[in-house]
């Protein structure tokens, strides 16, 4: 699957991103309602999305001391930490050039792999 993925200029996710080609996608559950403005209202250089998260609630988790896998394959230091409790985990890479949107860049990823929290989500 191809998906596009509108990435705001300036931020770090931009930056990382970009420098990486690849990324991962945490679809979030009615439960993050209350920190998607820390995630996406603001950019990692002007606030600690980290600290804030925790403050409300959702310390981020190392994918290697939660168990955070695709099947036979675990995921450590090659992922950042995430949010606990998404729905899913979709691992994606760049293909293609960016696409200069004004604001945004738009990219092109395909999926490579979806990962959950544990074995009971899948």
């Amino acid at each position: 699957r191809i998906w596009s993925i509108g990435l705001y200029k300036g931020t770090l996710t931009h930056e990382n991103f970009t420098r990486t080609k690849k990324g991962v996608l945490q679809l979030l559950s009615p439960s993050h309602a209350k920190i998607v403005k820390i995630l996406g209202g603001s950019s990692g250089r002007d606030v600690n999305k980290k600290k804030e998260c925790s403050h409300l609630g959702f310390q981020w988790i190392s994918t290697k001391e939660n168990n955070i896998n695709d099947g036979d394959i675990l995921y450590d230091d090659e992922l950042p930490e995430l949010l606990p409790n998404c729905v899913y985990y979709l691992k994606v890479s760049q293909v293609g050039n960016l696409i200069d949107c004004g604001s945004h860049d738009v990219v092109l990823c395909k999926i490579d792999s979806m990962l959950v929290e544990d074995d009971t989500r899948k």
